[in-house]
């Protein structure tokens, strides 16, 4: 963990399939950065939601240029003190090279599935979860 990779992916699984089986069938659920793992991960993801009668109805992906994504990490990283490991330069570079790899096959994946949507991330905070907020309660009105 101290040099910013994902848990292994056993771990991962063991962790998913826990948490999927023991949510309330009846709750609302959010899975975080699912994607980010590659497509055999978000297959597991989607049968361990089949296998207790729930289906992945959205996914969101929220587009950042890679150039904008690194002066963001520049920036937090003078202003947290001390400077969090994961906005490194050189971490900054292999994140985006497992973006390629892994991530961006998962949001093909999820786009040929017909529930991705993408959410241009390079504005600001308060303007991302505006548009967040529209594509969910789009999917999902509140009565």
């Amino acid at each position: 963990m101290d040099k910013c990779d994902l848990i292994p992916s056993d771990h991962f699984e063991t962790m998913t399939r826990s948490a999927i089986e023991t949510i309330d069938r009846e709750s609302n659920l959010i899975l975080d950065g699912m994607a980010k793992r590659g497509i055999n991960e978000v297959e597991m993801i989607l049968k361990s939601l089949q296998d207790v009668g729930r289906s992945l109805e959205l996914a969101i992906e929220l587009k950042i240029d890679f150039v904008a994504s690194q002066h963001r990490s520049a920036s937090r990283a003078q202003e947290t003190q001390p400077p969090r490991p994961d906005d490194a330069p050189g971490v900054q570079q292999a994140r985006q090279d497992t973006f390629e790899r892994e991530t961006q096959p998962s949001l093909d994946y999820l786009k040929d599935l017909g529930i991705l949507t993408s959410i241009d991330g390079n504005t600001d905070r308060d303007s991302v979860e505006q548009k967040i907020w529209h594509v969910i309660t789009a999917k999902f009105p509140v009565s």
